[in-house]
């Protein structure tokens, strides 16, 4: 497993000063409408792939992000900011290192997008640097491989991404590296739980529990894609596993945690990792509800839905990690944290609480940019459900 990563914040100066422009900021609504046919360039008005060759919608039916202007406007935004020539995504804001997770961001903004250059940029890179033996991805990269773990989260976002751009750019290339990449994670990432269904791990832990999980690494839209791609069902017993480590999560604590114990029971506890004291809501779980709020399955709605009160208590200026009972444990704060409200907001109907919320992540991201933040501001107007 991946060392616990670190993430760029939002420095506790001037955060005052941003409450006022934070609250009430708007954003578009992005809805998913197909893009104009006969042009070269992508809805936002960049170029790219011809629009009339692209399809629709994904593997798994569900209708690619065609994003509206504003949505493209925020994918290339972060496309440009942190993408070298080369296809590398660089953290800027965290030494210049490259990680497996930005590399798959990268991907599937770019498929919203429809910008296939940049895609396959992303990919050819990936796939040269940190592609391993045994079909997953290296997690770290500073100049050569730092990190040989993997991580399970970039490994599902690779594969979804590869499984989209498969139908969107008509690509039998990409859905053989999806199938791959999909199948070692199958392999070697998830674990049968006693009552049915599978957990997925968050690295290279074996395939049986005991385990610890990372909630927020689970991604049920992208298991979706990828069984209908494929046709492995256990895809839906990852889906109906995780979800049930979310739920019984939620009904033990307020706040889902970073980290968590699966028993060889099957018995869910909140945990740590890494040198954290007790278990905290932090920037690996505020990408639970966002997670859960891409998939337009009613249950998965459900699970992002039952966390906007508690998000929405936490008001409108949240800061980076709390404890599971709510209690702020830190002062600085990053825009995932509004942005994760927004997509639970969006999937308990309150469509004005996605679009503040959205505004707020990007006057947040203006202020002191940072590649996670910019990521998930992108990734939440492009993916979030709007059905």
């Amino acid at each position: 497993m991946r060392p616990r990563p670190t993430r760029a914040t939002v420095p506790a100066l001037g955060l005052g000063v941003l409450v006022g422009a934070l609250v009430g900021a708007l954003v578009s609504g992005c809805s998913p409408t197909p893009p104009t046919a006969g042009g070269g360039t992508t809805t936002d008005g960049s170029t790219g792939s011809s629009a009339s060759s692209l399809s629709t919608t994904d593997a798994s039916g569900v209708p690619l992000p065609s994003p509206d202007p504003d949505a493209g406007r925020l994918g290339r935004a972060f496309l440009d900011r942190y993408v070298d020539a080369d296809g590398r995504v660089v953290r800027h804001d965290q030494g210049g290192d490259t990680v497996s997770e930005g590399q798959a961001y990268a991907l599937l903004v770019a498929v919203a997008v429809r910008d296939r250059d940049t895609f396959d940029r992303v990919w050819a890179w990936t796939r040269e640097h940190l592609l391993r033996t045994d079909g997953r991805l290296a997690w770290r990269w500073d100049g050569a491989v730092v990190g040989q773990d993997s991580a399970s989260d970039a490994d599902l976002d690779t594969a979804w991404a590869l499984a989209m751009a498969a139908h969107a750019f008509g690509s039998d290339d990409d859905a053989r590296d999806a199938a791959a990449l999909g199948a070692a994670l199958l392999d070697r990432a998830t674990a049968p739980l006693p009552d049915g269904g599978r957990v997925l791990l968050a690295g290279s832990q074996g395939w049986m529990l005991p385990a610890t999980v990372n909630p927020s690494y689970f991604n049920p839209r992208g298991g979706a894609a990828l069984q209908s791609l494929t046709g492995d069902t256990r895809w839906g017993e990852v889906a109906d596993g995780d979800r049930a480590v979310v739920r019984s999560l939620l009904d033990q604590v307020d706040y889902p945690p970073d980290w968590a114990r699966v028993a060889a029971n099957g018995t869910v506890t909140p945990s740590t990792w890494g040198d954290a004291a007790t278990p905290a809501y932090g920037l690996d779980a505020a990408r639970i509800g966002a997670r859960y709020a891409q998939s337009c399955a009613p249950d998965d709605q459900a699970v992002a839905a039952s966390l906007w009160p508690r998000l929405r208590a936490l008001g409108e200026s949240p800061v980076g990690s709390y404890s599971v009972d709510g209690k702020p444990l830190v002062t600085w704060t990053n825009p995932l944290m509004w942005t994760s409200a927004a997509a639970t907001a969006r999937a308990a109907g309150d469509a004005d609480g996605f679009d503040r919320l959205l505004g707020a992540a990007q006057r947040a991201d203006g202020y002191y940019p940072t590649y996670y933040g910019s990521a998930w501001i992108a990734l939440t107007a492009l993916y979030t459900c709007r059905a």
